[in-house]
């Protein structure tokens, strides 16, 4: 009994972590194309072509850079959030 109990109450108070993520994740998404847009169309208009062809190089190797430790800590985190939900899911299993 107490198994079950507990089994439910997890699966409530999981539930809208998960729908808060992918709601917050979504916005992140949404502004993101908002602000590259916007910053394109900024460049454009501000640089000479010559000028933009490194800029956009310079952008295109300092977002390369930046994403390197970012999928580290994604896999990582990835990885304890599996080990953690199989745990979970097989420690309070009927």
């Amino acid at each position: 009994m107490y198994k079950k109990a507990t089994k439910w109450r997890f699966r409530l108070e999981v539930r809208p972590f998960f729908g808060q993520n992918a709601a917050a994740g979504a916005a992140a998404t949404f502004w993101d194309g908002v602000l590259e847009v916007k910053m394109t169309a900024r460049l454009n208009r501000d640089f000479p072509s010559d000028r933009r062809a490194t800029l956009v190089s310079v952008q295109s190797m300092a977002y390369s850079l930046a994403m390197l430790p970012v999928s580290a800590l994604a896999g990582a985190t990835l990885a304890v959030t599996i080990t953690a939900m199989y745990w979970v899911f097989h420690h309070f299993k009927s």
